[in-house]
């Protein structure tokens, strides 16, 4: 059972970053924001991955922002995947069903709401989402 949760988890988290990948830097800052306070965990898996979406973050979010390149499914995917990744190793099997029921409920309501809309609409998320971008 924890390996089929932890699979969803994993894909979950990889779905979720496309759903974000709709303005640039978007899915970036998500990641970011996801796999920072996970560089602190105890576990040396755990953190080094977070630590590899931080770095790839740093790396390639100025021209994300910029708008010279663009993550696209593929990037997207990869990143999302990692941060899930991260949190398989921070989190037991009662924190991967809790994550698993979020990433599912964030999936089901985005059939029906539009992220980017919650995102324009909400002070705060609004400002960090348009934050370096020109």
């Amino acid at each position: 059972m924890s390996t089929l949760v932890g699979a969803g988890v994993v894909a979950g988290s990889a779905n979720l970053a496309n759903l974000l990948d709709l303005r640039p830097g978007r899915t970036l800052k998500a990641s970011v924001i996801a796999a920072a306070p996970l560089v602190l965990a105890r576990d040396e898996g755990t953190s080094t991955t977070a630590a590899v979406v931080l770095g790839a973050a740093a790396g390639l979010l100025p021209d994300d922002l910029a708008g010279r390149s663009m993550l696209g499914d593929t990037g997207a995917n990869a990143a999302g995947a990692l941060v899930g990744t991260a949190l398989l190793g921070a989190l037991g099997l009662r924190g991967r069903l809790v994550a698993l029921a979020v990433l599912t409920g964030l999936t089901v309501v985005s059939e029906r709401v539009s992220f980017t809309a919650v995102i324009e609409s909400t002070p705060g998320l609004r400002e960090l989402d348009r934050l370096g971008r020109g």
